[in-house]
């Protein structure tokens, strides 16, 4: 073995604490070492400054005794009682239940006897990068027990730390001695980033994210790094960053930082998915997990994000002025509950689709779906309207300005919209502010922020006299964006920015979106099918299985078709459409478009685009489509009816029918091949089930999912029926020639396939039931999350004046 020379870490504490500008060069070589175990897939388990060797000049850092990193251990005797050079505690092996390690030095994982990573290296490096500059433990005790015990139980005492210490790495030594592992620095490397910055005397709070459109400086490597720095360093700056102590004619420095949400977010077009509180604290977002969507909180000092209990199935957060009550909306209703937790309150019914919200005083604002502009108290109470349009455009996400007197709002349709003004009392004044423009928010004191095409834009605004007073610009660029058909990029209409009052900035990052259609076999197992130049929904093969109709978004949704044989995409609609299912026949197309005032109703074309589409239902209503029988008389669907929640309809020979109406939510209903029975989606139980009942008669219900399920669709032959489970594609045998017998359901496999929030099927069956086609969601996911940027409002002035 080599010999080395010199002290250990330890025997140079013994000389009294180490001064910041000598400790941090030689805990930049202990990072950039158990970096390079790490990597290597080694844990070191035992570090500690017994077992680090300066060298004789102090230059040359080595970490010594790797022994718990091997599978065995020898047993060594208790000879030293004193802690930081006693003895590894350790039992026979390396195995989960043992403790292992030196008592000074274990992470609370690792006195628990539970099972330990990396991130048990960073706790005893930040234990040994506190002792090293007090001069004392972080945790002490009179035995070995009783320091596991204050371990378990003490927080080290920061206030010892050199008042000199820079505040970056005084963060670093938090962070990396917190109790739960899950708020613990995860990486080494950003104890070495941090050191790095502080030595070369870049201060850590204004880590810039790089243009994610940039790629050809990152690899995938690289970029998870620099993504995991961000995360780590600048979220963990948190609420430090905004009470820092600075001369008061100092502004804080603009910083940024990547959040790289850990839940996937739920796709639509109709729903705000990010809201920011109103003191840049928290970040409240749409989210799902096991397919189940709800509302997350992430408080922008904390590495992890918590369910808001309550909000199941909820969307479109936004926040109270006040910032302790986040409203969103859930099914039929408008609702709120404490950004702390607690039950929900119901604000209002809706009867469609809205189009977000603000809070302003004791007034909401929102814009729905063939109403306009409505209003309500944030108490609750029945909605009033303020504006009603007369043509088929949507009002989309209505902004109170401050004082309540005036809202910002977007109207237009179809990639062509224009941010407007209106009185709130009377909905009058109305007049245009500027074109090309939408998602605009008033950020104090004098600007007007928006999206236009992939980046966001800005313009000095007169907030007194409510209107544009200066040239707008370009601010941010890259943001969620979607290909058109030829190339270039346009608007998605999710909202995609959000600012708090205190002028902390929060936007999407975006990615171009390419989906990947593909074969899935029952066992899991890919091919390739094809790649649509959009997102895609709603697969459905022909009846004779050589046809694919799907709805493609390139800015707006439309229905396209796939020739398998020929490998070719058509598009078959050009004016906004979703959801598409095949006649028995094969000959035409069901779909949902947007009919006058917004409302969705179903609309029938010829599959080789002969014919005109053709209205099968009107009213002011929104209308799904489920499928045809085989005869081609009858249809299923489901609508919303107003102050209800959805309802299962037929459509029988040019009547239509309620076929289930009840208080529950009933949706996705599918017919058998034999046309006995139909298949459905209801939340009768609570969570969302599968339903099974005898055709034309709703009666004698079965429940054949347990639990919990969604998007179901039968085989051609009828003797399974198919339902997704979260992630998990599942199968029930189905006895249906006689008497409803289904078997135990059963998992066929398991993968993060695109999911329809509705509950309806997001996939179709190979005709022998063997394949399944499913919609991969394609693009770089390294460009996704939500950047922060504090302090905004300096930068924003500096390119965008308002004088």
């Amino acid at each position: 073995m080599e010999l080395v020379e010199g002290e250990t870490l330890a025997d140079r504490i013994k000389r009294g604490a180490i001064p910041v500008d000598e400790a941090l060069p030689l805990f930049l070589q202990i990072a950039e070492g158990l970096e390079a175990a790490n990597e290597k897939s080694i844990i070191h388990r035992d570090l500690k400054p017994a077992n680090i060797k300066l060298g004789t000049d102090e230059s040359n850092v080595k970490i010594l005794d790797f022994g718990l990193a091997k599978a065995m251990v020898k047993e060594a005797d208790m000879v030293d009682p004193g802690l930081s050079n006693s003895p590894t505690l350790t039992l026979a092996a390396t195995q989960r239940g043992q403790i292992l390690g030196t008592a000074a030095y274990m992470s609370p994982e690792q006195a628990s006897g539970k099972a330990v990573d990396k991130r048990t290296d960073v706790w005893a490096f930040g234990a040994c990068l506190y002792e090293a500059l007090t001069g004392q433990r972080a945790f002490q005790g009179e035995d070995a027990p009783n320091t596991l015990a204050a371990v378990l139980r003490d927080q080290p005492d920061l206030e010892a730390l050199p008042v000199e210490l820079p505040s970056s790495i005084r963060r670093l030594v938090r962070r990396s001695l917190e109790k739960k592992k899950q708020q613990r620095i995860p990486d080494i490397a950003m104890a070495r980033i941090e050191i790095e910055e502080s030595l070369s005397g870049l201060d850590a709070t204004t880590t810039v994210v790089p243009d994610p459109s940039d790629r050809r400086s990152f690899s995938r490597g690289s970029f998870a790094t620099a993504i995991c720095a961000l995360i780590l360093g600048s979220a963990a700056t948190g609420i430090v960053v905004w009470n820092r102590p600075r001369p008061l004619s100092q502004p804080l420095p603009t910083s940024r930082y990547l959040l790289n949400l850990p839940l996937s977010q739920v796709s639509g077009s109709s729903a705000s998915l990010i809201a920011l509180s109103p003191d840049g604290r928290t970040l409240v977002f749409t989210g799902e997990e096991e397919g189940v969507a709800r509302l997350y909180r992430r408080r922008l000092d904390t590495l992890e994000a918590s369910p808001i209990l309550g909000t199941e199935g909820a969307s479109s957060p936004f926040f109270s002025p006040d910032g302790a009550w986040v409203g969103f909306l859930d099914g039929a209703h408008m609702r709120k509950i404490p950004l702390a937790g607690g039950t929900p309150v119901s604000l209002c019914e809706v009867h469609n689709i809205v189009r977000g919200a603000s809070w302003e005083g004791d007034l909401i604002v929102f814009g729905m779906d063939g109403e306009g502009i409505l209003k309500v108290s944030g108490s609750g109470g029945e909605p009033e309207n303020i504006l009603t349009f007369d043509s088929g455009f949507v009002p989309w996400r209505p902004q109170l300005l401050a004082g309540a007197e005036f809202f910002l709002l977007v109207t237009g349709d179809d990639g062509d919209y224009n941010v407007e003004v209106a009185d709130v009392a009377t909905g009058k004044n109305r007049r245009l502010l500027i074109e090309d423009a939408t998602d605009p928010r008033f950020v104090p004191p004098g600007h007007l922020v928006f999206l236009r095409g992939d980046a966001i834009w800005a313009a000095p605004f007169d907030l007194e006299n409510v209107q544009i007073v200066g040239e707008p610009a370009p601010v941010i660029h890259s943001l969620r964006s979607l290909r058109s058909t030829d190339g270039r990029r346009a608007v998605d209409t999710r909202a995609g920015i959000s600012v708090s009052s205190n002028g902390t900035l929060a936007y999407e990052l975006g990615q171009i979106v390419s989906d990947t259609l593909v074969w899935v076999d029952r066992d899991g197992d890919e091919e390739l099918l094809a790649t649509s130049d959009g997102a895609a929904s709603w697969p459905r093969l022909s009846p004779d299985g050589m046809s694919l109709a799907l709805g493609v978004t390139r800015g707006t949704p439309d229905i396209w078709l796939y020739d398998l044989q020929r490998d070719i995409f058509s598009r078959l609609t050009d004016f906004g459409a979703s959801w598409p299912i095949w006649t028995a026949d094969g000959e035409s197309i069901t779909f949902q478009t947007r009919g006058v005032g917004g409302w969705r109703n179903l609309h029938v074309v010829a599959a080789d685009r002969s014919t005109e589409p053709l209205q099968l239902l009107e009213g002011q209503i929104i209308q799904a489509p489920g499928n045809w029988s085989q005869d081609g008389q009858t249809l299923v669907y489901y609508e919303i009816p107003p102050s209800t929640q959805r309802d299962i309809w037929i459509l029988h020979e040019g009547e239509r029918s309620p076929w289930l109406s009840t208080p529950n939510d009933e949706r996705a209903p599918v017919l058998s091949p034999n046309g006995r029975w139909l298949a459905y989606v209801s939340d009768e139980e609570g969570p969302d089930e599968v339903f099974v009942a005898p055709f034309p008669g709703p009666r004698g219900a079965v429940k054949v999912s347990s639990e919990g399920g969604r998007e179901p669709l039968w085989s051609r032959d009828g003797r399974e029926l198919f339902y997704r489970d979260g992630l998990r594609m599942m199968s029930v045998s189905v006895q249906t020639s006689g008497p409803l017998s289904p078997q135990r359901p059963k998992i066929l496999f398991e993968g993060n396939y695109a999911r329809d929030p509705n509950g309806n099927p997001n996939y179709d069956v190979s005709l022998d039931g063997q394949r399944f086609v499913m919609a991969r969601q394609g693009g770089d996911s390294s460009n996704g999350g939500v950047v922060i940027v504090e302090s905004w409002v300096e930068e924003l002035e500096r390119l965008v004046p308002t004088e």
